[in-house]
């Protein structure tokens, strides 16, 4: 029986080397399947590595105009603060001259009502004497108003 021996052994050899056979065929199949997949991934990662770099980017840039739209607010505040400022200051002017310019007014008629008076009282006297002394009249009002 050792042709049995023989024969089992010769076909124990074939079946594992078919088993081998078809072992090595998986691998290779998986091998193959393995680097479809692995190259599938290397794209899916270029394809994400590259969407991620354009929002970044993306973010960036918005960023700047952010920053470069906060600096020009403000610049613009700034600016508008010191215009404010300069016209407070010219209003404050504008007061003291309109303030300066009704006291020049109001002395004006006074001085104009002195004037009538001397009129008034040189034609209800006619006189030289009388005109004399509105005359004089109008004079100390015209020192009490400049003082």
């Amino acid at each position: 029986s050792m042709q049995g021996e023989f024969n089992r052994l010769r076909t124990a050899r074939i079946q594992a080397e078919s088993r081998a056979d078809r072992l090595e065929a998986d691998l290779a199949a998986q091998a193959g399947e393995t680097e479809r997949r692995l190259e599938a991934l290397s794209g899916e990662n270029e394809r994400v590595a590259t969407q991620l770099a354009e929002a970044r980017a993306g973010r960036d840039e918005a960023l700047s105009r952010l920053m470069n739209s906060e600096r020009e607010a403000e610049e613009e505040a700034g600016r508008l603060r010191a215009e404010n400022q300069e016209l407070r200051k010219k209003l404050a002017k504008a007061r003291r001259a309109k303030t300066a310019a009704d006291a020049d007014a109001l002395a004006a008629r006074q001085e104009c009502l002195a004037l009538r008076r001397v009129v008034e009282a040189a034609a209800a006297g006619g006189s030289r004497a009388a005109l004399s002394r509105g005359r004089q009249r109008f004079e100390l009002e015209e020192i009490h108003f400049d003082q």
